[in-house]
């Protein structure tokens, strides 16, 4: 394919297209066949409540992140512009669970800067459509009831916890009536 040592177009066009084959394996592997849990530094924005919480009617799960799996979760970055990876970069270099893998960062922790008010945060795992938990106890911190919950969703929710081996507080979100933002009031069972 390369007589007298000259790359001919044919062997280029070959290993190009062998480059780009492992590429998008590598990239639909770290970004379609693993766990991931996206979660969020905040509770407050009205996007995320509208979009992930059923229009206010659902809740937000609040983690001690010194437990395991949340000491392990790694923090989203917003661009402009789409990462640029080397395929080459992909066959040398596969990516792998480090926190510092410029590869993985790449396919899985980088999103649009329009989502930049999420400040989200991913943990991750080889295994896809696998429940991922945490054990009993000690990461669940608080539960924030959406602005629009049902008080036999909240009952509900407040019975399930009364057991808990930790303390798990118990919010409510509330509308500002003279701005376009939600405030945590704790609520007494």
């Amino acid at each position: 394919m390369c007589p007298d040592g000259v790359v001919t177009p044919g062997f280029r066009e070959d290993v190009t297209a062998s480059v780009r084959k492992v590429y998008d394996e590598q990239r639909t592997i770290q970004r379609e066949q693993r766990g991931i849990a996206c979660l969020t530094a905040t509770l407050t924005d009205i996007m995320m409540w509208s979009h992930y919480a059923d229009g206010h009617r659902g809740f937000c799960l609040e983690f001690d992140t010194s437990f395991l799996p949340f000491s392990k979760a790694l923090e989203v970055t917003y661009s402009p512009t789409l990462p640029s990876i080397n395929p080459l970069d992909v066959l040398l270099n596969p990516p792998g669970d480090d926190e510092n893998n410029r590869i993985l960062r790449m396919f899985v922790l980088t999103k649009a800067s329009c989502w930049s008010h999420e400040q989200e945060w991913r943990l991750m795992h080889a295994e896809p459509s696998k429940l991922f938990g945490y054990g009993d106890g000690g990461p669940i911190t608080g539960i924030y009831f959406g602005a629009e919950m049902s008080r036999a969703h909240r009952d509900t929710i407040a019975e399930v916890t009364r057991g808990a081996s930790t303390p798990i507080q118990l919010h409510e979100m509330v509308r500002d009536t003279r701005s376009f933002t939600l405030h945590p009031r704790a609520v007494t069972r």
